[in-house]
């Protein structure tokens, strides 16, 4: 299930002047698969370019679209009891058609395009650890010692 968001309107910059630019892009996703859940959310950063373009809708024929270039992404993976995180970029095309106002042909496509690595979210036990397990979280421990004192406080 993904709910999304998006914002468009013209910029002094643009050029040709009649193609409004995409302002904003906001998603929420989840995504379940036997006992995983995949949960995140996917933006449109400042200043990034992004078409979103419609007919109005006195018009005969209503056409829409929107493509965006680099959304960053980030996601909470929920699995055999651990919960990791990733990010990274994407992207998003939708287009609406509707020639008769009653029968709507929609496509929409999205591509997760890089990863920052999956990575467990944090250490939740001191036996995590151990045996060099304090080198792949996030928070780049320097030793055992500093990850077993972070689980300790946290």
């Amino acid at each position: 299930m993904e709910d999304i968001t998006i914002g468009a309107g013209y910029m002094p910059f643009n050029l040709p002047e009649s193609a409004p630019t995409m302002t904003s892009f906001h998603a929420t996703f989840t995504i379940t698969s036997g006992s995983t859940i995949i949960t995140g959310t996917k933006e449109l950063p400042e200043f990034a370019p992004g078409f979103a373009w419609c007919t109005g809708t006195s018009q005969p024929v209503f056409y829409g679209f929107f493509e965006t270039t680099a959304l960053t992404y980030s996601a909470t993976i929920e699995t055999d009891g651990r919960t990791y995180v990733d990010s990274g970029t994407a992207k998003a095309r939708d287009a609406e058609f509707d020639g008769n106002r009653a029968a709507a042909h929609k496509t929409f496509t999205e591509e997760f395009l890089t990863s920052n690595g999956v990575a467990p979210r944090e250490p939740l036990t001191k036996e995590e650890c151990k045996n060099g397990g304090w080198k792949i979280f996030p928070q780049k421990f320097k030793n055992e010692a500093k990850c077993k004192q972070y689980v300790a406080e946290h």
